[in-house]
């Protein structure tokens, strides 16, 4: 909260005014060649500094493809400034909490929304 991040569980009781929590910071990335789609440009989300910050981060990235599956490395180029290393300990603490469901395939682990 110290930071102006607040969540609100019943924004229609916690929140009557009706103030959006701020938006992520994300950069955009601009794509070369013609043979992809304008609308195909990645953004890149900034790695967050804080434990729980990587967690919600690493979580809301998975929870917006529900078909998809991820690997670690995959997460860790969705996001500017996390390292690999870090990213898979995240996806693991998601894995044993539930939140995330993991597997293993010929291409290694992946992760995707439980």
């Amino acid at each position: 909260e110290r930071r102006g991040l607040v969540r609100w569980l019943r924004p229609e009781f916690q929140n009557p005014g009706g103030t959006a929590a701020p938006a992520q910071e994300t950069i955009a990335l601009e794509t070369s060649g013609d043979d992809q789609p304008a609308e195909a440009a990645k953004e890149l989300r900034v790695w967050p500094k804080e434990l729980r910050d990587q967690v919600s981060a690493v979580r809301d990235l998975l929870a917006t493809g529900q078909a998809k599956s991820w690997t670690a490395n995959e997460v860790a180029r969705a996001f500017k400034g996390a390292r690999r290393a870090d990213v898979a300990a995240v996806l693991a603490a998601l894995s044993s909490l539930g939140i995330l469901i993991s597997f293993g395939t010929s291409d290694g682990q992946r992760w995707r929304a439980a």
